[in-house]
């Protein structure tokens, strides 16, 4: 509690800091600051069941943008006390300065490029963006992974792991709707920021070569185009290929990349181009990704897979009936490594009716994935044949009366997996139901807010039915700088037609604006679980939370 306090003198002391005049002899139009921070705690208590989260934690965030003689200077921090294991809070602090068509970058920042080269890795360093015109200049540097040798109580949560570090770079020309760029992307692991024998994880190196374009030749034609090669060496201590060995495609580049014995080359794809009216519009995408392809700029990517899409679309009655589809095929296994190849048909389609009182939303996707021989023959009953589909719908209507607005709404889904394998049929084939019927009232002349809802889930799986029904309701009101809310719910779950208990829950939120620079919320929350079952026990949880916000 001792350390909330000070955190909370800290914090309101640097508001109030800010919200002086730093210099009398600047005027206003020469330096101006805005922002906010926030401060924030939370409790936890839990009776019947294992603790869920921590009994108390806090977090201190901050954005704060500096105007100085018309450059911008923003900057981002958040300081979070994070699982007791932790020796030490997280910290991540970055700045983006922009003037005209300048943009610095530095600390912690997070940039893209493409998204097969440079995708949102975040990084600690700096960089540059340049648009003069038409112009399209960028470059970065900095550290993309720290160094964990598993020693620590943190190699609990990731994998030991090398200093990682690298730069991209990308010059194009175009605008934001018309444009072409060339990436490059180089990063590799310090061999070095591990000892000899801490770690069995192997140095890494990569760089990319990309290629990302947008073009609008004719207001209703479109063309989008991202491509990319990696050349990835999976140990930088294997020994480099000579030169006389070299495959053609890395001959070109061997003065900025050292081919090893270690390395692969694969490449990424994705295209697509369109024709859109008022009316009517189509779209045709393709892509393919390389199996394994890896980019250090990219935290996950998807690879193994092909696929191809068409996509129209019609508008009728001045847009207020929309009618979608789409229809592709997908497959896996492109280098014929794999003992089994999948291929899926993937097929969707909607409509949808909207006018400002009253609409309605239909759509149905069904999505099958087949699986034939690869490398090896298929057994029968392993061999995965599915068809999975779904049909969602929505409807609402609102009216109005002289002190009241009204609005109601129906939500229904349902979703099914067939499973045409007879011999897995039984264990794997589902459907699953739901419904959610809701009114929601305001009252104009006093603000208040209120509603009631009934919600419905429905669970058919390997012979077993599962039942959720239960309602909830909602009541809130605003008194000019003060808000209050308030929500309860309780849901009664059967199997097979045997009562398995309800589980109650209560929200009640509240905030006030003291001033124009200062606000604080608070929330509590309970929970009390009344399972029958030994493997769900009852349970009661409480949580609370408290913050401030200064904005300045």
């Amino acid at each position: 509690m001792n350390r909330l306090i000070l955190l909370f003198i800290l914090t309101y002391g640097f508001c109030n800091l800010y919200s002086a005049d730093p210099d009398q002899s600047l005027t206003e139009s020469a330096i101006n600051i805005d922002g906010s921070v926030g401060l924030n705690a939370a409790s936890y208590q839990v009776s019947g069941i294992s603790p869920r989260d921590r009994d108390f934690r806090y977090s201190l965030s901050g954005a704060v943008n500096a105007k100085i003689f018309g450059i911008n200077f923003p900057f981002s921090m958040i300081v979070s006390e994070q699982q007791s294991a932790y020796t030490q809070p997280s910290n991540q602090i970055g700045v983006s300065p922009a003037y005209k068509w300048i943009t610095l970058h530095g600390g912690w920042r997070s940039l893209s490029y493409s998204p097969f080269s440079l995708a949102g890795h975040t990084f600690l360093g700096g960089g540059i963006d340049l648009m003069p015109g038409l112009f399209r200049i960028s470059a970065m540097y900095g550290r993309f992974n720290k160094a964990n040798s598993g020693a620590d109580s943190l190699s609990l949560y990731t994998p030991p792991s090398y200093a990682r570090s690298g730069f991209a770079a990308k010059l194009g020309f175009g605008s934001q709707t018309n444009y072409f760029d060339l990436i490059v992307l180089k990063a590799s692991d310090d061999s070095t920021s591990l000892k000899a024998g801490q770690t069995l994880i192997k140095p890494e190196e990569n760089m990319v070569l990309a290629i990302s374009g947008k073009f609008n030749p004719f207001s209703s034609i479109f063309f989008e185009l991202d491509a990319a090669s990696s050349f990835y060496t999976n140990d930088i201590r294997s020994e480099i290929i000579a030169d006389s060995s070299l495959p053609v495609f890395v001959s070109p580049i061997k003065s900025i990349f050292q081919y090893k014995t270690s390395s692969q080359f694969s490449t990424a794809i994705q295209t697509s181009i369109g024709w859109r009216s008022s009316l009517f519009g189509i779209k045709l995408a393709y892509k393919r990704i390389d199996p394994d392809y890896k980019s250090m700029g990219n935290y996950f990517m998807e690879s193994d897979v092909e696929n191809i899409l068409i996509a129209p679309n019609l508008n009728l009655f001045d847009r207020s009936l929309s009618l979608t589809g789409s229809f592709g095929f997908q497959r896996d296994n492109l280098m014929n490594t794999k003992a089994q190849q999948s291929q899926r048909l993937i097929s969707s389609a909607g409509i949808s009716f909207n006018k400002p009182e009253y609409g309605i939303d239909l759509k149905y996707s069904s999505y099958g994935i087949t699986q034939y021989k690869g490398l090896n023959p298929l057994i029968d009953s392993l061999k995965i044949a599915r068809v999975n589909s779904s049909f969602n719908g929505s409807a609402r209507y609102s009216f109005q009366t002289d002190s009241l607005m009204n609005l109601i709404m129906l939500i229904a889904g349902y979703q099914t997996l067939a499973d045409l394998n007879s011999r897995t049929a039984a264990t794997s084939q589902s459907d699953n139901y739901m419904a959610n019927l809701a009114y929601q009232g305001n009252l104009l002349s006093s603000g208040l807010n209120f509603g009631v809802s009934i919600n419905y889930i429905q669970s058919l799986t390997s012979g077993n039915k599962m039942e959720f029904l239960g309602p909830s309701a909602q009541i809130g009101k605003t008194i000019e700088q003060f808000n209050i809310g308030a929500s309860v719910s309780y849901q009664i779950q059967t199997i097979n037609s045997v009562s398995n208990g309800g589980t109650a829950s209560a929200n009640i939120q509240v905030s006030y604006q003291i001033s124009k620079h200062h606000s604080v919320n608070a929330n509590i929350n309970i929970i009390n679980s009344g399972s029958s079952q030994a493997l769900s026990p009852a349970f009661t949880e409480y949580r609370s939370n408290v913050g401030y916000i200064y904005n300045f």
